[in-house]
């Protein structure tokens, strides 16, 4: 997945795939079903576009579990 924002933004949601390579979350990705899913180790990269705009790149896999 890729997400273009300012960088602030982009540092916060950075700062959540990192929190969930282990923990997974619920979300409902583009074309697939909501459910449980996690970050791929290692799949986070960020990178900057100009001084204002920042590019986050990153995996997320099915996890399987119970949410509410």
């Amino acid at each position: 997945m890729v997400y273009v924002g300012k960088e602030a933004e982009v540092n916060e949601i950075r700062a959540f795939l990192l929190a969930h390579t282990v923990k997974a979350f619920i979300i409902t990705p583009p074309g697939e079903e909501k459910g449980l899913y996690r970050v791929v180790a290692d799949s986070v990269r960020k990178g900057m576009i100009n001084s204002n705009a920042a590019e986050l790149t990153f995996t997320i896999k099915r996890a399987y579990g119970v949410y509410a």
